[in-house]
């Protein structure tokens, strides 16, 4: 079967998102917002995960993933992709490993949002399949980025494939209603399957809505962005108090430099 009965995300739509030429697909532009999701992990079989994500496309800017690396290290490499891509925000998982990753980054004044999976949800959810609720954050994230692959981009990743369509989900009750539950990471190792490092990456991305911001700038490839202007406030009003009424115009050495 395509799907199990108790499987969160069908593989049909990972497959669909992974598909080659799926880019003249996804609409994308360049005002939607740049986030980078952030799983952190140190020892073991677990990895760090860093995502980039840009509206629907979650495939055009290489993931980064990473073994055995302290906060400190973990911190720089944020630092490093976000000196390059200039994210609009940084969601990381608090979680463990997280927090000093989160307190480093603040002392580096990057945009960052620490996510707790195990906190309380923000609201319940109007998808595609109609309202539904979760029992955290997580699974809230979970649900966001399940309604997102429909018509998302995602790179071809075995690894990525398997984290996102390996995990089950069940309901449980929460004020009088049922809400969903993923499966616990610790049961899903009991089944043999690997911790969902990269697609936790992927559903930090949807933590919180993020304001849109022009990034032909720094992704255009030397396009010039909407907030890149030549600018110099004072240029003009030098220009006219410097200039005579009458005879040659002063020499060039005088004038204002341009601010390129």
């Amino acid at each position: 079967p395509r799907s199990g009965n108790s499987q969160f995300i069908p593989g049909d739509i990972v497959e669909m998102a992974m598909a080659p030429g799926r880019e003249e697909e996804v609409q994308t532009t360049w005002m939607d917002p740049l986030v980078l999701g952030v799983d952190c992990a140190r020892f073991g079989d677990d990895q760090t995960v860093l995502c980039p994500r840009r509206g629907r496309d979650a495939r055009s800017i290489p993931w980064r993933k990473f073994r055995g690396k302290d906060t400190m290290q973990i911190a720089a490499l944020i630092a490093e992709m976000h000196n390059a891509m200039k994210f609009d925000a940084i969601f990381i998982d608090e979680g463990g490993l997280g927090a000093g990753v989160v307190d480093r980054c603040r002392m580096l004044r990057l945009p960052i949002v620490p996510v707790q999976f195990g906190t309380s949800p923000d609201l319940a959810l109007d998808t595609s399949e109609g309202a539904v609720a979760y029992v955290n954050k997580g699974a809230e994230m979970w649900g966001r980025m399940r309604d997102w692959l429909k018509g998302g981009l995602l790179p071809k990743d075995v690894d990525l494939e398997q984290a996102l369509t390996g995990r089950e989900y069940g309901y449980v009750m929460r004020d009088g209603r049922d809400v969903i539950q993923l499966e616990k990471k610790s049961d899903m190792k009991k089944r043999g399957l690997a911790s969902p490092d990269e697609a936790d990456a992927l559903c930090l991305t949807f933590a919180y809505p993020v304001q849109p911001s022009d990034h032909r700038s720094n992704l255009g490839k030397g396009q010039q962005g909407r907030h890149q202007v030549e600018y110099n406030p004072l240029a003009s009003a030098y220009n006219q108090a410097q200039a005579p009424t009458s005879g040659p115009k002063p020499p060039r050495s005088y004038m204002p430099h341009s601010n390129r």
